[in-house]
This record gives structure tokens, C-alpha cells and sequence, in this order.
């Protein structure tokens, strides 16, 4: 791809190379960073006919900004702060992409918050007091480290809804997703969870293919699981040998002389090398290279098994990636074709480590730190433990531009709101909301797997998510077993102000200093029958009453915009 660098509103002589241009994201747009001896340059990448132009964004507006100096209007003022914000924020980002250096022992309460909402499901004010206390390394050193959870297993066990005897019979996919939502929920190893979560989106897959053979979900819920923090390579050949894969792209149905390219596609397209790595012909290759995997009925466990049949292999040569510096034959079949194809194309670690510094910095990698970060994965005989403790530990992970910069998957924000609130909610209307709100766990809408922020923002998801919120607060206020949130109020004395304080700093929640003063009256007004307001002191001596505005609180304050950011 030929990219032409711009400077103002003339083409520069020199060619820029698209191997010193990386991706981020700002503002719901694409905005490309070009690396330089000095810093990086944001810009846009612009496509002319056949070629892809790179405009230099700090360039092209300093005309722009020499114009609005000599404005001395107010809207010019204004117009000229948001442009110096807008090309301050853009380099900030793109140096947001580089730095891998240390960020340091110290946690902000607000760095507490963004590396347990980002490494887990949110902190409890315990563990984010916690995280305060032990400093970074010792926080994500505990992270990384999954302790034994015997109380929660037996917890889970009963959510099979099978019979204990024979628990494969009766395994139901709300059950499995129950389980995964519960382990979320209260694991403490949160880390292990979230990374759990992550490979269910980059292995996608789809419960519609299974039928009734639930077993194969249980299993694949299972390997997500144990080797979420273990080796990038046993992980990729279990997961795609899982009896999920297999059927979800009906490779059962691929034997040599009778190939299917169906699963070879999504190996190479959404797994190991994605778009514009691969070939027509290599996703035929690859097919031979990975047919012979079968089903059969099993007595011993009762159930149909996936397997790969050795006799149904195609052992002949196949030549992959033929006329580019990866080209090579090989007659191996199975895992053995799927340690080849991890050896010899380098993308193949290069699109793991990518997706695993967007999904926990939520920008691109610049090419510098992502060959620093492949080296480190293969140094390590490809652990994945070692790349995300430098991610974590970075100041790239703390930098204030991508704190709250995505939007919270519906399973994130749910579970956070538990999480941090311990308010109670049964598990099987957990799960159905979240559903509601646009996410099926182990049922991955397409292909590539669920979308990136904008795609959780459709507008009956969002009311989907008010929603949950109302039921949450208001759980149990209907029923005998009635829930006090009295707990959530500060020492005292306790006034509106000290209330409303304590709430947006437990929920990360940036309100204006209108949007303040919009919820003190709230607070301290009452609505009589006739929609008049008549004066309250906030008083927690007025139980009823302060637990009425507690609950009006946590409803308003968990719709925010800034609370569904993560």
C-alpha cells in the first residue's frame, strides 16, 4: 500500500511507510499515527484512487490555528481552545500506542478503579482501597495469580441443571451461561475471568450448531477458562480442536478427497491471521491441513465426541503462503498443521498480541511496541502471563486518554454494577437481561465476534440497560426479603453533598457542576402527589425517605454516560 505523506494542503515528496503508521481510535473515528524520530504524529489516512494518502493532522490545521489566533471574537477563543485540545489529545494517543515504560508503584483511587474495571469486572471500595495499599506490582502480580475457588466450584455445580448422576444428559446453554456469569461475578481471580471473556470473542463461535449436544459448550466453557492466563499455543490448538469449533463450522464434514474450506477460512481469517494475510489458495491448503476431525457416539460418557481420525487425514504436501517470505510446504495434519501455521507466519502472534493491547488499552499498538510485545510472548515460549504484565504495568495502560475510552460490553456493565454496589440479583435474570441488552455468551452474532463500543450503543440495548438498572435497585422492595442500601452512606454526619460525593466516586461517575446542583435538589426535595416540590433536608434519620433517594440515586447515576464508559 503506497501512503504519501501531507504536510498543509501540499503532497510532501517523500513516501511514508505503512509499516511506521498504526491505528487508534478517537472520537468514534479511525486515526492513524505516524511514528517519528522525535514523537508520533496523529493524522488521517485518505484513500485517492488506488492510493492511500496519509494527511499530517498537526500540519494541516496550523493554518487553521494561525487564522484563529487573529480572531479575537469569543466564538474564535472558542474555536481555537478546541482545536489546541483536539491535535493536543490526538499526539497524546498516539503516544499512548509506544510507551511500554513502567508506570509506576503509586495508585490513584482512580487508577485503582480503571485497572480493576479493565483487568476484571470492576473493584468493590474493599479492593480498590486494596489495590491503593499493595501498590501496582503487587496488585497485578495477584492478578496474574489465580488462586483455588472450591466453595464457588461447588456453587456452579448445581447450575447444570442436569442430574447429578449423569450431568452431560441434561446440560442446558442458560445453565453454562449462568456459570460463566457466576464465576465473573465472584471469582477472585478476576483477571482469569476477563481474559476468559476476551478469547470468547476471539475464538467465536455459535451454540446454534450444537443442538442438543451441550456437552461440547461445557467443554469449551471449561478450556476458556484453564487457559485463560496459560500458553498462546495450547490455547489455539484446544480451542480449535474443541468439539465447538468443530461443529460451529462443520469441519466434521471435512475428510481428505472432501475438504471443507468453511472452517479453514475462520481459522485463518478470524483466529490466526485476519484479512489481507491469506490467500484463496491457502484457505485450501489449509483445509487439507486440517480435515479429519469426526464425531462419534461415545458409550462409556453417553454422548457424541469430536476426535480427529487419522485415517481421514490428507497427509499429502501443501504449500502455503506461496510468493511471499512465508512460503512452505509441509504434509502435516491436525494440531501438528496448526503448530506449522503458528511458526511460520510471524502475523499469526503479531494479531493476538494486537487484539490483546486494544482489548485492555483500547488503542493500537505502535509497530515499535508490538514487536517489543512478540518478543516477549515468544521469549516466554508464548505464556501469555508475561505480555500482560508489561501491558498492565505501563504508562501506556494508565494514560489518562484511554481511561473511559470504550464503551462497557453489556456483561462488563452488569457485572460492574454488582460488583461494586453487593447488591443481590438472581443469577438466571442476570443472565437474561444481559442477553436484553445485546450480549448471548458462547453465541457470538457473527463470525468475527461481538463489535468494538459503537455496537453496544443501539438504542434499544441502551433502554435495555435502564432496564436492569431499575430492577437492580428496586430488587427485593416488593418482597418480604427487602434489601436496605442504607450501607451505601457515608459517616456521618451525613448531608447531600457528602452522599452525592461518595456515589460518583464509588461509580466513577464525572458529573458537571449543572448536573451536580440538578442532584442536590433532588436529594433535598421531595414530590408531592400533585408534582409540586416541597423542601427535605436529606436526612438519614428519615430511613424510608433516604432510602427512597438512595435507590433514585443509583438509578440516575448508573445511566450516565460516564458510567458506561470503560
Amino acid at each position: 500500500m503506497l501512503l504519501l505523506g501531507v504536510t498543509s494542503n501540499a503532497y510532501a515528496a517523500t513516501t511514508v511507510d505503512e509499516k511506521n503508521l498504526f491505528q487508534v481510535s478517537r472520537r468514534g473515528k479511525s486515526l492513524w499515527c505516524l511514528n517519528s524520530s522525535k514523537a508520533p504524529v496523529p493524522g488521517f489516512v485518505k484513500k485517492q484512487k488506488s492510493k492511500f494518502l496519509f494527511t499530517s493532522e498537526a500540519e494541516s490545521l496550523k493554518s487553521k490555528l494561525a487564522g484563529l489566533k487573529k480572531d479575537r471574537s469569543k466564538k474564535g477563543k472558542q474555536k481555537l481552545k478546541a482545536l489546541k485540545e483536539f491535535m493536543a489529545e490526538g499526539v497524546q494517543l498516539c503516544s499512548t500506542g509506544m510507551d511500554l515504560s513502567p508506570h509506576g508503584e503509586a495508585l490513584s483511587y482512580d487508577e485503582s478503579q480503571h485497572l480493576l474495571r479493565r483487568a476484571g469486572f470492576g473493584g468493590t471500595p474493599a479492593e480498590i482501597q486494596g489495590a491503593m495499599t499493595r501498590g501496582l506490582t503487587a496488585t497485578v502480580n495477584s492478578l496474574l495469580s489465580p488462586i483455588s475457588t472450591p466453595v464457588l466450584d461447588q456453587e456452579v455445580s448445581g447450575l447444570y441443571d442436569g442430574d447429578p448422576e449423569n450431568e452431560y444428559e441434561w446440560i442446558s446453554s442458560d445453565g453454562l451461561r449462568m456459570i460463566s456469569l457466576t464465576y465473573m461475578l465472584k471469582s477472585p481471580n478476576q483477571l482469569k475471568e476477563k481474559m476468559a471473556l476476551f478469547l470468547q470473542d476471539y475464538f467465536p463461535v455459535s451454540e446454534r450448531k450444537l443442538g442438543w449436544r451441550m456437552e461440547f459448550m461445557k467443554e469449551y466453557q471449561q478450556l476458556l477458562r484453564a487457559h485463560a492466563l496459560g500458553n498462546f499455543r495450547t490455547m489455539i490448538k484446544k480451542l480449535l480442536a474443541s468439539g465447538m469449533s468443530v461443529l460451529s463450522f462443520d469441519e466434521k464434514l471435512s475428510t481428505v478427497g472432501r475438504t471443507n474450506n468453511c472452517f479453514a477460512r475462520h481459522v485463518l481469517e478470524d483466529v490466526l491471521l485476519g484479512l489481507g494475510n491469506f490467500s484463496d489458495s491457502d484457505v485450501s491448503e489449509s483445509a487439507r491441513g486440517l480435515a479429519g476431525w469426526v464425531t462419534a457416539y461415545d458409550p462409556t460418557v453417553e454422548s457424541e465426541i469430536v476426535y480427529f481420525a487419522t485415517s481421514l487425514a490428507d497427509r499429502g504436501p501443501k504449500t502455503l503462503f506461496a510468493g511471499t517470505p512465508y512460503q512452505s510446504v509441509t504434509s502435516t495434519s491436525g494440531e501438528a498443521f496448526l503448530d506449522f501455521l503458528l511458526d511460520t507466519h510471524p502475523e499469526v502472534a503479531r494479531r493476538f498480541v494486537r487484539e490483546l493491547y486494544r482489548y485492555f488499552v483500547k488503542v493500537d499498538p505502535a509497530e515499535k511496541t508490538l514487536g517489543s510485545l512478540v518478543a516477549l510472548l515468544k521469549s516466554s515460549n508464548y505464556d501469555v502471563a508475561p505480555v500482560l504484565r508489561k501491558i498492565l504495568l505501563s504508562k501506556s495502560f494508565f494514560n489518562t486518554t484511554v481511561m473511559k475510552r470504550g464503551v462497557k460490553t453489556p456483561a462488563e456493565f452488569a457485572l460492574g454494577v454488582l460488583r461494586t454496589t453487593g447488591l443481590p440479583y438472581p443469577t438466571n435474570e442476570l443472565n437474561y437481561r444481559i442477553q436484553e441488552m445485546g450480549m448471548r455468551l458462547f453465541d457470538n452474532p457473527i463470525p468475527s465476534g461481538w463489535g468494538d463500543d459503537d455496537y453496544w450503543l443501539n438504542d434499544q440495548w441502551v433502554m435495555h440497560r435502564a432496564g436492569f438498572i431499575h430492577d437492580v435497585v428496586n430488587y427485593g422492595t416488593w418482597k418480604d426479603d427487602f434489601y436496605s442500601l442504607m450501607y451505601l452512606l457515608p459517616p456521618a454526619p451525613v448531608d447531600s453533598t457528602r452522599f452525592l460525593t461518595q456515589m460518583t466516586d464509588l461509580f466513577d461517575v464525572d458529573l458537571s457542576i449543572e448536573d451536580q446542583g440538578h442532584m442536590n435538589f433532588y436529594l433535598n426535595y421531595l414530590r408531592n402527589w400533585d408534582d409540586t416540590d416541597e423542601p427535605w433536608l436529606f436526612d438519614p434519620r428519615h430511613k424510608d425517605n433516604t432510602e427512597t433517594k438512595i435507590r433514585g440515586t443509583l438509578y440516575i447515576l448508573l445511566q450516565h454516560n460516564s458510567y458506561q464508559a470503560d
